[in-house]
């Protein structure tokens, strides 16, 4: 049986950040405003517009970084570190 490779859940998780402050930085930019100022109603706007992208849900978002604001700031922060 060929050995199946490990992922630990925060490798999994980090990516989740990732492709999450991916979709809101996308989401900000259609929208005109910058990361900290989108609000879950532009968000799931643009992601039911934008269906095509399989963008993560807000609820998924917020669940992920602890709030929606949280998520807001980790976004504008990564922004701003040019990542």
């Amino acid at each position: 049986m060929p050995e199946q490779p490990t992922v630990s859940l925060c490798t999994i998780r980090q990516v989740d950040r990732e492709t999450a402050i991916a979709a809101m930085r996308t989401a900000a930019k259609t929208v005109g405003c910058a990361p900290e100022e989108l609000t879950a109603q532009a968000y799931r706007m643009f992601r039911a517009a934008r269906a095509e992208l399989g963008a993560p849900s807000h609820l998924a978002v917020s669940l992920l970084f602890g709030g929606w604001a949280r998520a807001r700031e980790q976004a504008a922060g990564d922004d701003a570190d040019g990542h």
